[in-house]
């Protein structure tokens, strides 16, 4: 027998999950049977599994609910239409509904790298992520009229994936 599991109620220490293997032990002068039995306590173990299980559950909710609205948004401020300045020009209200966009699309480029981790990771790598962030906002923010750049120093780290979406 391998792998066998077993749930139990014990008194005093409660349910419990144990993994059973058996294996049948043969000597050579004596012909009785013995059987070894290993019995491995996995509770813990199997608690964390579903605890992991439920957080990669929770990560893809936030990416799929991240997804969708990244997805909305740029339509969304596409969609305005500018007005008229007073000196009957659109050029300023352009601006500013470029540089919405472009800041969205910033998020998603976010969005994508959080989504191209390792499927199944709970930690993201802080220098590449942040490298990979402030590149996105760099090029949503400057433009010629305002040379403006930023630099990632980062000696190393992991976050959680939900501590990076809060960082995006």
């Amino acid at each position: 027998m391998e792998a066998y599991e077993v749930e139990q109620e014990f008194s005093g220490i409660g349910r419990r999950t144990m993994l059973l293997n058996a294996r049948s032990v043969f000597y050579e002068e004596n012909y009785d049977a013995t059987i070894l039995l290993a019995i491995e306590d996995i509770t813990e173990q199997r608690a964390k599994e579903r605890e992991l299980q439920e957080l990669l559950q929770h990560k893809e909710l936030l990416l799929q609910e991240m997804q969708h609205r990244v997805a909305n948004k740029p339509p969304n401020h596409r969609g305005h239409s500018p007005h008229q300045g007073p000196d009957g020009t659109l050029e300023r209200p352009r601006l500013h509904l470029q540089d919405a966009c472009q800041r969205v699309m910033s998020v998603a480029a976010v969005q994508r790298h959080l989504q191209a981790s390792e499927p199944g990771a709970l930690s993201i790598e802080l220098g590449p992520y942040l490298a990979r962030l402030c590149k996105t906002l760099e090029v949503s923010m400057i433009d010629n009229s305002r040379p403006v750049s930023l630099e990632v120093h980062v000696d190393g780290g992991v976050v959680s994936s939900s501590q990076a979406s809060a960082l995006a």
